[in-house]
């Protein structure tokens, strides 16, 4: 939206719409405000025309105008000539108000028009960046299920490996003894089982940990909007 000053156009920015919009219904209240003080004004003029004709009528009644002395007709045609001018002058004002308030309420409307219009490619340009985020999320899950398999793959390979790659289990290049098993493979048991069993209940715990401060989170949120 632009304002033409001085034959000069100012565009105003899309941050400037919500500011512009509560100046011109600021502008709409003191308009419909000062439309009924001219129509007061209008009103109470044709009530002084009315009653200085009701006054004429008592004063002189049929009487020949010719025969009211001179100053009292000349006073007379100058206050009637002042009350028609008053009232000339507050319908014309009246009018001007009525129109300066429609062009306010166009004014309005034509804001309220570039606010929705705003948000349309407010609302595009967040779809669009949303399209954008679920496409890279798609082609990111299709790379980890990538290596997802690939772990698959090598897991038992690497599993067997590391087993037989500690020092419990010995191979006889010779061939001679062949496969032997050390008597103290327990250990690797009695430590990975424990170890394991550990790092599975610090993860169990930090899942009832986050899901428990979400709730108090949610409670928390829905307190304040009732109090609001």
């Amino acid at each position: 939206m632009s304002a033409h000053m001085f034959d000069e156009s100012q565009k105003a920015a899309a941050s400037e719409y919500g500011a512009l919009l509560k100046e011109l219904h600021v502008c709409e209240g003191n308009l419909a405000f000062f439309e009924r003080t001219v129509q007061f004004q209008v009103g109470w003029i044709e009530w002084l025309q009315v009653q200085h004709a009701a006054l004429n009528r008592l004063r002189f009644g049929t009487e020949d105008v010719l025969k009211i002395p001179a100053a009292y007709r000349c006073a007379e045609e100058e206050v009637a000539f002042s009350l028609g001018l008053c009232a000339s002058f507050s319908r014309e004002r009246f009018e001007q108000v009525k129109t300066l308030r429609n062009r306010i309420r166009i004014q309005l409307s034509v804001v309220a028009n570039f606010i929705a219009q705003n948000d349309g490619r407010t609302n595009i340009a967040i779809a669009e960046a949303s399209r954008r985020i679920a496409f890279e999320t798609k082609r990111d899950s299709d790379a980890m299920k990538t290596i997802a398999a690939l772990t698959m793959v090598f897991l038992p390979a690497t599993f067997v490996a590391t087993i037989f790659g500690m020092a419990f289990f010995t191979v006889d290049p010779s061939g001679s003894s062949g496969f032997q098993v050390n008597s103290l493979w327990w250990i690797y048991l009695a430590v990975t089982i424990p170890l394991t069993a550990f790092t599975v209940a610090v993860w169990l715990g930090w899942l009832r940990w986050v899901r428990w401060r979400r709730i108090r989170d949610e409670e928390n949120l829905g307190l304040k909007e009732k109090s609001q």
